[in-house]
């Protein structure tokens, strides 16, 4: 992994949640966003392969999702 970044519970103020793509809307909600090592990883459909099949083991009662991957031109 390269940078894991993670917003849990709220955000700190109304104006900071309507500014934000988050699916954060509670104290209960958390969102991860992992940025893989573009060098040194595998195919990332793996990993989410393997995160929806091993999560809901681990950590049952809690509801999982993957959103769609950002694409950022780097110039």
């Amino acid at each position: 992994m390269q940078t894991v970044v993670d917003n849990i519970g709220l955000p700190y103020s109304s104006i900071n949640l309507s500014y934000s793509s988050s699916g954060v809307i509670g104290t209960s909600d958390a969102e991860i966003l992992i940025a893989l090592n573009p060098e040194h990883h595998h195919p990332t459909a793996g990993y989410i392969r393997r995160l929806r099949r091993d999560l809901p083991a681990r950590f049952p009662g809690v509801e999982f999702f993957f959103q769609p991957r950002h694409c950022f031109a780097n110039s």
